[in-house]
């Protein structure tokens, strides 16, 4: 088995952490959500918003960090040469993700784009099997496949609206970024298993934060927003999507598969026309009915095949 294995979780823990990972996980996915919500109200371009995000949580980090003496011990003397590795491969993969998907989403479709950025789980099923020689049951791989069928259904109709409008160097960058979410769910799973989350989040969003803002700089000539309007909407991904939704992930993370963690995030898509149903009135397709539903058969499905994969073999 690879050294980057995570160690395993005390076993007098499991079914607490387990009964309140899940709900965490899932309120994360729900701010999470509101990412392109808050991306397409930015002044700025697409590679910039993405490094105001990660730089704009960096001085609130820092205070915590100077306000908590174990939180410097721990970064600074209890964190080993591995487990920092990791962290920060975990961000260059963060920011790696964010700059494939935006650049995809420009020059393909957003259903594309979308669909294909969403294939995250079976890049972390090979990933976990390659790395940490996990293997999938035969239950979760049915699971997982219903979950993925039903992002399939639930973006059917605007894949079909607009065939012929993507290229596939868009397609292909929206594979990257499913693989870069892939190295990033695993890495940061490791490294959870080990090192608490605030300690996570700090390493983690440095590194992310240095990746994007060279990106934001070759790629885009005004960094920071001008006007109100704009620095409303940076502090929202900051507040609400990063701060929020990626540390509630984090937090998860120690708790729960990698291959589950990353299988729930293709019901994210489903959350913003949610809202968008619920606040704007915005019609919602059957077709889109469909999808949501499969997906959470699917994910039910998956889910129920790592409890009872995780559950302790009476002797």
């Amino acid at each position: 088995m690879s050294s980057l294995a995570p160690d395993p979780v005390p076993s007098a823990a499991p079914g607490r952490a387990d009964r309140w990972a899940f709900p965490i996980l899932v309120a994360g996915l729900i701010f999470g959500a509101f990412s392109p919500i808050f991306l397409r109200l930015s002044e700025t371009g697409p590679m910039a918003t993405a490094a105001a995000r990660m730089v704009g949580q960096l001085p609130l980090l820092f205070v915590f960090v100077l306000a908590r003496p174990s939180l410097r011990a721990e970064i600074s003397r209890k964190i080993s040469g591995k487990d920092f590795v990791l962290l920060l491969l975990s961000g260059v993969f963060f920011a790696g993700d964010l700059i494939a998907w935006y650049w995809a989403v420009t020059v393909t479709s957003v259903a594309n784009g979308t669909f294909l950025a969403n294939l995250t789980p079976i890049f972390v099923a090979v990933g976990s099997w390659l790395l940490f020689g996990e293997r999938l049951t035969r239950s979760f791989g049915i699971g997982a496949a219903l979950a993925i069928g039903g992002s399939l259904v639930m973006m059917s109709e605007n894949w079909m609206a607009v065939s012929g409008t993507h290229n596939p160097w868009g397609d292909a960058a929206a594979v990257c970024a499913a693989m870069f979410y892939a190295g990033y769910v695993l890495t940061l799973s490791s490294a959870r298993q080990r090192v608490s989350t605030a300690a996570t989040m700090t390493v983690n969003g440095i590194s992310c934060a240095i990746v994007l803002s060279i990106a934001a700089l070759v790629w885009e000539p005004q960094f920071w927003p001008e006007t109100t309007h704009g620095w409303l909407a940076i502090a929202g991904l900051v507040f609400i999507v990063q701060i929020g939704g990626q540390t509630l992930i984090a937090l998860s993370l120690a708790h729960l598969p990698a291959n589950l963690t990353a299988l729930m995030f293709l019901f994210q898509p489903a959350i913003p026309a949610a809202f968008a149903w619920w606040l704007f009135g915005e019609r919602i397709t059957l077709m889109q009915v469909a999808g949501v539903v499969l997906i959470l058969f699917g994910l039910t499905f998956a889910r129920k095949a790592s409890r009872a994969a995780a559950a302790p073999v009476e002797a």
